[in-house]
């Protein structure tokens, strides 16, 4: 019965690529959202986290060392491969496969290996970490508008996500809200290519931030001896949002 109820349960199965480059904040993202009670709370009325915990597949398996390491305010180590999860559905509505994309790949745009898992998957959230050095990232963002505009928008869901924002955005900036538009009157040092994918993904673009601010508004983080940020605390903005949009898009084509 259980093998039947497994079987029914993942003929309906879609895919979601998480995209970027090392140290980009995908997999603690990812993390967060799927651990810390407030944002996991958001997230309650697509996913079955009971049920998503206790698979073979589950996203503990990939992201429960993650989140203690996080958690405990310890430094973290770039994901080394794609790694996949499987999240079920609340209602019966099937498992959708998540893949957190590795690092450091990005300019590898052209493998058979890293496209057909991007260009075949049902939902895409590119990430990008807010800096001020985002002149020096063209490569990236070519590499991303290579893909964004491979991509089916008709059929498939994409975003992009900018991660860290804690460290450029006050914690009274109105870009919080993300109303469409938000990210044009900022001061981001944008590639060329960046404002034309930006314009065209419409309201799924997202300003996050894994660990949020202080109560004095400062932010809840600081840089290690490698420059790596490491938390304080740990205050989600935004970071459920953009798995949310990606999971209602697909659940209600189901």
């Amino acid at each position: 019965m259980a093998a039947d109820q497994e079987s029914q349960t993942a003929q309906s199965t879609d895919t979601i690529v998480v995209w970027g480059n090392t140290n980009v904040g995908k997999t603690t993202l990812l993390a967060t959202a799927l651990y810390h009670e407030s944002t996991k709370s958001s997230l309650n009325k697509y996913i079955d986290f009971r049920e998503s915990m206790t698979r073979e597949r589950g996203y503990p398996s990939v992201f429960s060392h993650h989140w203690g390491t996080i958690s405990k305010s310890r430094p973290t180590q770039s994901t080394s491969g794609f790694v996949d999860c499987e999240l079920v559905l609340e209602n019966g509505q099937g498992v959708v496969t998540l893949i957190d994309g590795y690092g450091g790949r990005m300019l590898e745009d052209n493998t058979p290996h890293v496209r057909n898992r991007i260009i075949e998957a049902r939902g895409v959230l590119f990430i990008v970490p807010w800096t001020r050095e985002m002149e020096q990232d063209f490569d990236d963002f070519a590499a991303i508008s290579k893909y964004w505009h491979s991509l089916d928008h008709s059929t498939q869901r994409v975003g992009i996500v900018f991660t860290k924002c804690e460290q450029y955005l006050d914690v009274k900036d109105p870009a919080w809200n993300f109303a469409p538009g938000w990210w044009r009157d900022r001061p981001l040092p944008m590639a060329r290519e960046l404002p034309m994918i930006l314009e065209s993904a419409g309201p799924a673009v997202w300003p996050t931030s894994v660990f949020g601010f202080d109560e004095i508004g400062q932010p809840n983080c600081i840089l290690d001896e490698f420059g790596q940020l490491v938390p304080l605390h740990i205050k989600p903005r935004n970071v459920s949002q953009p798995l949310e949009w990606m999971l209602e898009g697909l659940t209600n084509a189901y």
